[in-house]
């Protein structure tokens, strides 16, 4: 990848299925390892869709195909087995 993550560094991510308008966010981890949720909610930029901002947790080990996985209300959203899994390239 030529723009790998880096500890610290902030992403979005967008997706469908979040619920509006409530107060327990997300739980996301880059590499194994919780990251720091900063915001959750309707895209500002993109109407349909949810975004959930993160910060990179120090610690992930580095490589072009580190895995992203994403828990919301006990439910996974971004699950390791399914073909389409998402992975970050990360510094």
């Amino acid at each position: 990848m030529s723009n790998p993550a880096v500890a610290g560094e902030a992403l979005e991510i967008y997706g469908t299925g979040l619920i509006n308008g409530r107060v327990i966010p997300p739980e996301v981890a880059i590499g194994g390892r919780m990251t720091e949720v900063l915001f959750f909610g309707e895209s500002p930029a993109w109407q349909g869709l949810n975004q959930v901002n993160v910060r990179v947790p120090s610690g992930v080990a580095p490589g072009p195909t580190v895995p992203v996985r994403l828990n919301y209300l006990n439910r996974p959203v971004i699950q390791p087995h399914v073909l389409n899994q998402v992975t970050l390239s990360v510094q």
